[in-house]
């Protein structure tokens, strides 16, 4: 009987993307033939910075290190320094637990630093404002930072006997004008700390320390002096062509948040022409759905992650918090509960563990195209499809961002068969559907149902 029930349910998903569904015009989407960048990683932060030790909640510790990262992030904050710059033990023990629960799982670590220590700013306070004036770090105390980073790592390496992170940012959103820990940079400032810490790093042996610059929270004009693309030199990145901060920043990272006035496509291909010119990796860091409530929040997530891969051209992507850790239902994380008695999982979590578990790192990426020109598949910071190729398989991904039901085939897949899954609710705690399974010919799969407000990942294969 159980064999029949099997047979059943298999009939069943092999026929049941179409059945009894509503009438739709079939669109035709296509995946591009032409390999763009190798995704590198996959990567996502535990919880909320400051107060909260990850050791202390075992369900965040387990959704964040189930969900298929290849890497984690983690924060350096202010208080792992002590009032004369030196550690401060209690705090760099937290982060060495979430070094450790890390190293355990078998994976690598971004580490980036939030703040100096207090000492060392211009105003001894954790936070990037007092009183609305923006807090520095002292140019009297540049060395002293670079050396206490220095004190860090040795306490991380020798100290607790633990691995150093694969790659290190001196500071996490050098602009940011908030409340929570920061630090405020100049590009000139920036640039020289830049190369100061490199030089420090390579004189105490940690060489295999690649830095990441300049992890700013937004992107803007070439010709503006701030975000992003101020800290390179603007447009082009000149500072890039300074020999000594060349060396210094091993590959470019960003976050990639969109706040209004929004930046135009002119000034993002003059972003992404720069990145190409000068061949470094590239590494989105950070995002979390916050900056309107346009779209349900897994929708606006992975559109922008699709513009992340496929117009921006990243190699690695870190999403930000997995957990909130106060229990607080906000769109920064994707999971929210005390992290030890209860933990409620959004439809985000589960379609980000789908992808990171779906595409293997090495995949290419390739861009998708449709003749249903609701869906947006052009240069976009919203984008709606893109698709990725390793070795074994390919992933094909659309969303469905408005509110009509879709019909389409999917061309350009490689591979015999492919499982169709979807996310099409907003309730939390409830996995991707698998809808069907199809056969590919000629690769091509045919009338694939796109339900409104869904995501919908295809993972074909050879495999049966």
């Amino acid at each position: 009987m159980r064999h029949i029930d099997v047979g059943i349910l298999l009939i069943a998903l092999l026929s049941g993307c179409s059945k009894n569904k509503p009438e739709a015009q079939v669109s035709a989407a296509m995946v591009s033939t032409v390999d763009q960048q190798t995704l590198k990683g996959w990567g996502c932060c535990p919880l909320w910075i400051g107060n909260l030790d990850v050791s202390t909640q075992p369900l965040t510790i387990q959704v964040t290190y189930h969900m298929g990262a290849s890497m984690i992030r983690l924060s350096e904050l202010a208080e792992v320094g002590d009032i004369n710059g030196n550690i401060n033990e209690t705090a760099a023990d937290e982060l060495c637990r979430a070094i450790q629960i890390t190293v355990n799982n078998g994976l690598p670590y971004l580490l980036s630093n939030w703040s100096p220590p207090v000492c060392m700013k211009t105003i001894s306070v954790d936070g990037s404002i007092s009183n609305d004036t923006l807090v520095y770090l002292q140019t009297s105390k540049e060395k002293s930072f670079c050396n206490f980073v220095i004190k860090l790592f040795d306490y991380i390496s020798k100290t607790k006997g633990l691995p150093l992170p694969s790659a290190y940012s001196l500071q996490n959103e050098p602009r940011c004008e908030t409340q929570w820990q920061g630090c405020i940079y100049e590009p000139v400032q920036y640039m020289r700390v830049a190369k100061l810490m490199r030089t420090y790093l390579d004189s105490a042996g940690y060489s295999n320390v690649m830095m990441l610059g300049p992890e700013d929270g937004y992107y803007t004009s070439g010709n503006d002096v701030s975000g992003n693309f101020g800290f390179l030199g603007g447009a082009g990145f000149p500072f890039l062509k300074d020999i000594i901060f060349n060396k210094a920043i091993g590959a470019i990272s960003s976050h990639s948040y969109e706040w209004p006035p929004y930046t135009s496509n002119i000034e993002f291909d003059e972003w992404i022409s720069a990145c190409d010119t000068w061949g470094k990796d590239r590494w989105q860091t950070e995002y979390c759905y916050i900056e309107d409530t346009i779209s349900p929040h897994t929708i606006g997530t992975v559109r922008r992650l699709i513009a992340d891969l496929a117009y921006f051209k990243n190699n690695y992507w870190f999403t930000w918090t997995v957990n909130d850790g106060w229990g607080h239902n906000v769109p920064d994380a994707l999971c929210y509960g005390d992290g030890v008695t209860y933990l409620n999982k959004k439809p985000a979590y589960f379609v980000l563990k789908k992808l990171f578990t779906s595409v293997p790192l090495g995949s290419k990426v390739r861009r998708m195209t449709s003749n249903d020109y609701d869906l947006e598949y052009s240069n976009a910071t919203r984008m709606d499809m893109v698709a990725f190729k390793s070795d074994t398989n390919m992933v094909a991904v659309i969303v469905n961002p408005t509110n009509t039901f879709k019909r389409t085939t999917i061309s350009g897949l490689i591979g015999s068969s492919a499982q169709v899954f979807q996310m099409a609710t907003t309730k939390n705690n409830i996995d991707m559907t698998l809808v069907c399974l199809r056969i590919i010919t000629s690769g091509t799969i045919q009338s694939i149902d796109i339900p409104y407000k869904s995501i919908t990942i295809v993972v074909a294969s050879s495999g049966k």
